[in-house]
């Protein structure tokens, strides 16, 4: 009877054992199968996601092209924030629901942003010659030789021909910075923009004539994010600054002409064109350009000669467009495309540059965040 309990009371015990071990396996594999269906979820949901992000993207093609008919059938040869590529289908206000993802996008000008890559330059190219330069006299006759002998010209006639000349490209930067931080000087602008300069230089070598493109360089940037890859740069350059909420890497770009589209330009972006103006002038512009004409549409810069239209610019405006002339424009050929797409917990953004040319927009750059 003894023995009998005894067996039975191993049997229990190994009994017990097993269940706790069935248990343990039974946990075990319930977790795995959760984490797994999470894993599915979340494939299938970034698959969802990336074709959205894709949706977002022709859409946004779709409408560059058709706003470059509209200027095409109207005959406009400017760009501004009324036109078809500012207003997206698909806005953060009203998204677009495919499935269940939810995605939207906007355009932005990447010639309202200072280009990194003219830091190389010294200074920026002259406009070209206007026509009203003094041609040779049409008889073949030489003038005699009173007309001829020249008189020596006054210190005021001196200043008279004096060609205006613009900022440097260093200088500009500087003024952007300056602009962006009116206060508090957060960020030392000199120091990162030589730290930027020689980061770019130690990249890809210093400036090579013999290289392709409108910047005579061996630097291939991609993306303005880049520039945290280089030494002594200030990570505050990525960070929202404040009482802006946008960083100051915003406000540059490596995809443009390097020319500032003064219809989509910002306040500091306008700052940063000249000394002469001041953020009061520039909220002038800004002002100008946004207001409604008789057409109903927003006004806005038809040709860079019409920045002399603005009042407020003083007795000097012709002399303050002759500084910014060669800086300036009203047309814009690169965009950036921003896309965010949303599926339950999982958010996924894209950020691509194309280039537009006449109907055609070519993609340039596009990446997955």
């Amino acid at each position: 009877m003894a023995s009998l309990c005894k067996n039975s009371g191993i049997a229990l015990i190994m009994v017990l054992l097993l269940l706790t071990v069935l248990v343990a396996l039974v946990g075990q594999f319930s977790y795995t199968i959760k984490i797994d269906t999470y894993i599915a979820e979340n494939s299938m949901n970034d698959l969802q996601l990336r074709y959205a992000l894709l949706a977002a993207l022709n859409h946004a093609i779709a409408q560059l092209q058709l706003d470059a008919m509209k200027e095409r059938s109207s005959q406009t040869k400017y760009d501004c924030l009324s036109d078809e590529w500012a207003n997206p289908i698909w806005s953060e206000q009203n998204p677009g629901q495919l499935g269940e993802v939810k995605v939207y996008y906007r355009i932005v000008d990447e010639n309202s942003k200072f280009n990194l890559l003219y830091l190389i330059r010294k200074k920026f190219p002259e406009r070209p010659k206007t026509e009203d330069t003094k041609k040779p006299d049409d008889s073949g006759k030489k003038p005699d030789s009173g007309q001829s002998s020249k008189k020596p010209k006054s210190e005021d006639a001196k200043k008279t021909e004096e060609k205006p000349q613009s900022i440097t490209p260093a200088q500009q930067f500087d003024r952007l910075g300056d602009a962006l931080q009116p206060e508090e000087k957060i960020i030392d602008i000199p120091k990162l923009r030589e730290a930027i300069l020689d980061w770019m230089k130690e990249k890809r070598g210093k400036p090579d004539t013999a290289a392709a493109g409108p910047f005579k360089s061996k630097i291939l940037l991609y993306s303005v994010r880049e520039i945290g890859l280089a030494k002594d740069i200030n990570p505050l350059i990525l960070n929202p600054l404040p009482g802006i909420g946008q960083s100051f890497s915003d406000y540059l770009t490596v995809w443009s002409d390097a020319k500032i589209n003064i219809n989509t330009a910002s306040l500091p972006m306008l700052i940063s064109l000249n000394p002469k103006l001041t953020p009061e002038i520039a909220a002038n512009i800004v002002k100008y350009r946004d207001q409604i004409g008789t057409d109903g549409q927003q006004q806005a810069f038809q040709t860079i000669a019409d920045f002399k239209k603005v009042d407020e610019l003083g007795p000097e405006k012709d002399k303050l467009y002759g500084e910014i002339a060669n800086m300036i424009t009203v047309q814009s050929s690169y965009f950036s495309i921003v896309a965010t797409a949303t599926a339950e917990r999982t958010t996924k953004k894209m950020h691509a540059i194309v280039l537009r040319k006449g109907k055609r927009v070519h993609k340039l750059f596009c990446n997955f965040d």
